[in-house]
């Protein structure tokens, strides 16, 4: 969350008075108090901010509650966007760092579709993926352990059957067998409930992620959206290696114990120094797992103008034509989200009779 720390009014802190903020205005960067609220909203040059209750700024996480409208070098509002550093401005960023940089884009309109972006509802699905994965791998690997403790169980028993069936001079081999048996179970067991706990503490870490984005969503302003948006993608990368490297490791390799009991178990007094052997198989995994990237290699879909790739499919040849223009649009598929381009060709000509 932004802080459970009380927020204080920001132009009253500039007149040396303390009072609590009961609402953040994004775009000043500072709490309001009831009374200063009044001013602000009457003031042209902020009445159209987008405040918002000061109990949800405080959802926000810091890292996003921390992002600044203005520029710390220079304490100008930011108002524009390199591509080439992947980095906001101000004005005079632009003059000293940014100078010889193409493609300076307004930021105004960059971050105006932010909290509606393609993206951050892709990672926003990610982690939701993420999570769906962790709980199934949960689910896998606790029925692997309920699995190897009925083996247990069933070879226990098994053992204990051959057992009472000779005599005591195989006291020594049946507790030599039974602790081989006890130390695969715990070696087992042991992988797997600490795997298990890895995965309970990415799904905790999963969940926040999943919450602080519903948050974005709900309450950052688009800048705070834009640049949150970065932050989750490194965590998200995180995540998704954590989970690809349980098949890269092994770890989500089916284990299973085996017991071979003796064929001449009855010939024991003379000839058989050993009641059995406990081994430990690993077989490939039932669980499957995709990441966000596989997933949004299906469905990727055009994200901008900058993404259209004009094809030539046929041409056209025309008498008087004096001039033409094209209208270029995008459109969302209800059924399936994509967003697809269309052209609509518009000419006029003069007719000689």
């Amino acid at each position: 969350m932004a802080s459970s720390s009380t927020v204080i009014c920001g132009v009253c802190e500039s007149q040396h008075m303390t009072s609590n903020a009961d609402f953040w205005c994004p775009e000043c960067d500072e709490g309001l108090c009831l009374e200063c609220l009044k001013h602000h909203n009457a003031s042209k040059a902020t009445r159209n901010h987008g405040v918002i209750p000061v109990d949800n700024y405080k959802q926000l996480p810091p890292s996003i509650a921390d992002i600044s409208q203005y520029c710390s070098q220079h304490d100008r509002k930011f108002q524009m966007y390199c591509p080439q550093h992947e980095s906001v401005c101000c004005p005079l960023c632009i003059h000293s760092n940014h100078a010889n940089c193409v493609g300076i884009l307004s930021l105004e309109k960059v971050i105006q579709t932010a909290k509606t972006s393609v993206i951050l509802e892709s990672f926003d699905q990610n982690v939701k993926n993420i999570k769906m994965n962790i709980e199934r791998v949960v689910k896998d690997r606790k029925q692997n352990l309920l699995e190897i403790q009925k083996q247990k169980q069933k070879f226990h028993d098994e053992i204990k059957q051959v057992r009472y069936k000779i005599n005591e001079h195989l006291d020594t081999l049946e507790q030599r067998l039974l602790q081989d048996l006890y130390s695969a179970e715990k070696k087992v067991k042991s992988q797997l409930e600490e795997l298990l706990a890895k995965l309970a503490e990415n799904t905790e870490k999963v969940i926040s992620m999943e919450k602080n984005i519903s948050a974005i969503k709900e309450y950052a302003s688009d800048l705070q959206a834009f640049l949150g948006s970065k932050m989750f993608e490194t965590e998200i990368q995180k995540h998704e290696t954590f989970l690809q490297s349980l098949f890269d490791d092994g770890s989500l390799q089916m284990i299973d114990i085996h017991c071979k009991i003796e064929d001449k178990i009855t010939d024991v007094l003379s000839t058989v120094t050993s009641l059995g052997s406990i081994s430990i198989e690993s077989t490939s995994p039932l669980v499957s797992i995709k990441t966000g990237k596989e997933i949004q290699a299906q469905t990727k879909s055009i994200a901008s103008i900058s993404d259209i790739t004009m094809t030539l499919q046929s041409k056209f040849q025309f008498n008087c034509i004096t001039g033409c223009f094209f209208f270029i649009y995008r459109r969302r598929h209800f059924s399936t989200g994509r967003l697809s381009a269309s052209v609509d060709f518009k000419g006029r000509w003069n007719v000689e009779e």
